[in-house]
C-alpha cells in the first residue's frame, strides 16, 4: 500500500489526530465561524437603522395628529405606545452591537483571556463593577478587572503585567465593525477563501 505522495496539499502516510483535526475541522470551521459572524453584523447595521428611522416617522405623525387640534384623539396614545416600544428594541439592538463588538475583539486577540458580560435580571448592562477571578495559583486574591458601561469585563491570563484589558478595550471600542472583520479576514486567509467560495456557489446556482 502507498504511503508516500508526491502532492504535498495531500495528506498520506501515518499523520496525528491533532495535524488531521487542524487541516480537516479546525480551519474550516474558524473560516465558516468568520463567515457567518460578518452575516451577523450586516444584519445588526440593519437593525440599528430601522428603530431610528421609524421613531423618526412616528414622531412626525404625533406632532401632526396633536397639531390638528383633535381633542382626545386614540392616535396620540397608539404612536406614543409604539414609539417607546421602538426606543426599546433600538436599546436592545445596540446592547447587541456592543457584544458583536467585543466578540469581534476577542476572535483577533491571540492571548488567553477570561472575559464576559455583567447584567442585571432585565439583561441591563451593570458597569463600574469589580469582577474576581481566583484560582490556586492566584490565591485569595485573583486576578481582577472592572466591567465597562456596556458591563464587559475581560481578565488577561497571561503572565505578564497589564492594564487588566483597558489599553485593549479602547482599542476595540475605537475600530468600527467593517474595519474590524477586514482584519480578521487578513489574519486568516482561510477563512477569506472560504467565503469568497461560498460567495462564487451562491451566485453560480443563482444563474442555473
Amino acid at each position: 500500500m502507498a504511503t508516500k505522495s508526491s502532492n504535498r496539499s495531500f495528506l498520506s502516510g501515518a499523520q496525528s489526530a491533532a495535524k488531521i483535526r487542524r487541516e480537516f475541522i479546525d480551519k474550516p470551521l474558524a473560516g465558516a465561524k468568520l463567515s457567518l459572524l460578518g452575516t451577523g453584523i450586516e444584519l445588526l447595521d440593519l437593525l440599528s437603522v430601522l428603530p431610528d428611522a421609524f421613531i423618526a416617522s412616528q414622531e412626525r405623525e404625533l406632532e401632526r395628529v396633536r397639531e390638528s387640534g383633535t381633542e382626545n384623539d386614540d392616535r396620540t396614545k397608539v404612536l406614543e405606545a409604539s414609539i417607546e416600544q421602538a426606543r426599546g428594541l433600538r436599546a436592545t439592538v445596540q446592547c447587541g452591537e456592543a457584544r458583536v463588538q467585543r466578540a469581534l475583539g476577542s476572535l483577533s486577540d491571540s492571548s488567553h483571556a477570561f472575559h464576559g458580560f455583567v447584567s442585571d435580571a432585565d439583561l441591563n448592562p451593570l458597569g463600574s463593577l469589580t469582577v474576581r477571578l481566583t484560582t490556586r495559583e492566584t490565591g485569595k486574591r485573583g486576578l481582577t478587572a472592572t466591567t465597562d458601561d456596556d458591563g464587559y469585563f475581560r481578565i488577561p491570563l497571561s503572565k505578564k503585567k497589564g492594564t487588566g484589558g483597558k489599553e485593549w478595550r479602547e482599542q476595540v471600542r475605537d475600530t468600527s465593525f467593517s474595519e474590524r472583520f477586514n482584519d480578521l479576514f487578513a489574519q486568516n486567509p482561510l477563512a477569506s477563501t472560504v467565503s469568497a467560495n461560498a460567495t462564487g456557489a451562491t451566485s453560480d446556482a443563482s444563474e442555473d
